[in-house]
């Protein structure tokens, strides 16, 4: 999920509404209004969907360009009773550093569900990433990630790369980014007729292409998508795309839409190869 530079920028009206404050302050008052009600909105619009293997950590990448550390926890669930009794959770924990040229970040996520006693999702994934920044336009990045997830029949998959960033547009409301990178993947599959893996290591290119636009102060959004061939065939290739709105409620609270894409031409057995999700999010960053 992308979170936007403007992310934690508005703050709520400092006063109470009362009947002698300003023409300005009742207007801020009416923006911070219809903030929350956009918000409540995003959160009651998220649907279910298909719950793919997308890590997706790219545009977490775009955040300010402030140095220091920051953190920020995502939390979704959905918990239900009567027809159908279900309980889904999932949170992601998103860490950054910053440096002079150096930048860090560490990305983390767990989904588990039940649905009437049987589980039916669980899946996890933490991936660290290390930017370089050579010029204003040119940036090195260094990557290792460990996943796994049950239902898409993926025990382990371990990776590690490296490749350039580019920054073809950086400005304050519009941003664009194309990356290239060599990865190396290992993967341990359990087959569907017997109880051994299936062990694969594949030589693959990982490209990426991200925009993020921010409208107004409090609103933006954003794309990124993947395209991971492997090197030694061209017909294994893998495709993510995530698109997404985010809503900065206070200083500190945001809400995202995001609806997330995920292809693979070379699924395993009795797994499809394209997931779908459409996810409401709430977000705590300090």
């Amino acid at each position: 999920m992308w979170f936007p530079p403007s992310f934690f920028d508005l703050p709520p009206p400092s006063r109470t509404m009362d009947p002698d404050l300003s023409l300005q302050e009742k207007g801020e008052w009416m923006r911070h209004g219809l903030k929350v009600v956009l918000a409540g909105l995003l959160l009651v619009l998220s649907t279910e969907g298909a719950w793919a293997q997308i890590v997706n950590t790219q545009p977490l990448l775009d955040k300010s360009e402030k140095k220091g550390f920051a953190a920020e926890f995502t939390g979704t669930m959905d918990w239900r009773t009567g027809n159908t009794t279900l309980i889904q959770l999932g949170g992601n924990l998103f860490l950054t550093g910053k440096f002079r040229r150096n930048r860090i970040i560490s990305s983390s996520s767990i989904e588990w569900g039940m649905k009437n006693d049987v589980n039916f999702l669980n899946s996890m994934f933490t991936h660290l990433r290390h930017q370089y920044k050579i010029t204003s336009w040119l940036t090195s990045e260094v990557f290792g990630q460990v996943s796994k997830n049950q239902f898409m029949r993926v025990n382990l998959r371990v990776l590690g790369g490296v490749g350039p960033r580019f920054e073809i547009v950086n400005t304050d409301p519009f941003r664009l980014a194309v990356g290239v990178a060599y990865m190396f993947e290992h993967e341990e599959v359990d087959t569907a007729d017997s109880n051994t893996n299936d062990t694969h290591q594949t030589h693959r290119m990982s490209s990426y292409l991200s925009v993020s636009w921010k409208l107004d102060e409090n609103l933006s959004v954003g794309s990124s998508t993947f395209f991971q061939p492997a090197v030694t065939n061209f017909q294994d290739y893998r495709v993510a795309n995530d698109e997404s709105l985010t809503v900065s409620v206070t200083d500190h609270l945001a809400v995202s839409l995001s609806f997330q894409l995920w292809y693979d031409s070379r699924a395993p057995a009795s797994v499809e190869s394209l997931d779908t999700v459409t996810l409401g999010k709430l977000t705590v960053g300090f």
